[in-house]
């Protein structure tokens, strides 16, 4: 039987804590799931919320501060895994990374 680790939505913005996203990474290490599915969301993207479109609360917001948090919090979830020489995700994570550099 295969070992499949579910990864709910993340919902990465600036100014929220993302320590949880090296814990996973470390706990991915330890379990060693021969699958892993992240269900999305990962960039939360309040910048482009339809929400909060023409209110106050929209000013200040950049795509770009939202951008680089969910790409912050992805390499703190890769760190872990890449760096753990029996990680068998490590290879797949490496090519994707410089895949997509």
């Amino acid at each position: 039987m295969k070992k499949l680790l579910i990864i709910p939505d993340t919902q990465v913005k600036p100014g929220v804590a993302i320590d949880h996203m090296d814990w996973l990474g470390k706990y991915v290490c330890d379990l060693r799931p021969d699958i892993i599915v992240h269900l999305g969301d990962h960039f939360d993207l309040p910048s482009l919320s339809s929400y909060d479109k023409g209110t106050a609360s929209i000013e200040g917001k950049r795509v770009v501060a939202d951008i680089e948090a969910g790409r912050e919090a992805m390499r703190l979830f890769e760190r872990p895994i890449v760096n753990d020489p029996l990680s068998s995700f490590a290879f797949s994570i490496r090519s994707v990374i410089f895949e997509s550099a």
